[in-house]
């Protein structure tokens, strides 16, 4: 099996709901991050494309198995911060 060397480097990866429970105290609800996840690519629609929030980066799927690289997700989130939130 290869896995890629930066993929080991990268933060604790957790599920929706150990993320929640580490994180609750942020207001990271289950149901608020299977909205992030929901919207994080880039997706077409009739009137265009809809871009993605910017957090595929922290998101992997293995099967129907979905992880967040914690230490990922908050540099996304801190880099939208210093943006002013896009």
């Amino acid at each position: 099996m290869h896995v890629e060397t930066d993929v080991l480097a990268e933060g604790p990866l957790l599920t929706v709901k150990k993320f929640a429970e580490r994180h609750q105290g942020a207001g990271f609800t289950e149901a608020a991050l299977r909205a992030i996840i929901w919207n994080a690519e880039d997706r077409p629609s009739s009137k265009g494309t809809i871009h993605g929030n910017g957090f595929a980066p922290a998101i992997l799927r293995l099967g129907s198995k979905v992880l967040l690289d914690e230490r990922r997700f908050f540099e996304i989130l801190r880099a939208k911060q210093s943006k002013g939130g896009q």
